[in-house]
């Protein structure tokens, strides 16, 4: 049975192929392209905190361009700053198979606190 991270981590491969010298996807100048990726990594940012998917470990080209676009001014500014767990929140609510006991690496029937709105 393969992970199911394996079809991710095969598309973002296909994408390292392709990748310029960078920064950015297509060279020094941020595009189009740039700045639809940026939300999807925004998103593994997150996820690899709840946990870890490893999709980019071996994708050298497109790490770099991922921090390059986390460190993007307007990539940045784009969400506020508690987007984090605005985010794992609606994962949790809406019962998202990363937020789940195996995903998460628990016990079946492990206690977990529920998750709130952030303030």
């Amino acid at each position: 049975m393969q992970p199911p991270t394996r079809p991710l981590i095969d598309k973002f491969t296909r994408v390292e192929e392709k990748l310029d010298n960078g920064p950015f996807c297509a060279g020094e100048a941020f595009s189009l392209v740039d700045a639809v990726f940026a939300p999807i990594f925004r998103y593994f940012d997150v996820f690899d905190t709840i946990a870890p998917t490893g999709v980019f470990d071996a994708l050298s080209r497109v790490t770099a361009w991922r921090n390059a676009l986390a460190a993007r001014q307007s990539v940045r500014e784009a969400v506020t700053n508690d987007y984090a767990d605005w985010l794992k929140v609606f994962l949790k609510n809406h019962d998202a198979w990363l937020m789940t006991e195996i995903s998460l690496g628990r016990p079946r029937g492990a206690r977990q606190e529920p998750l709130s709105q952030p303030r």
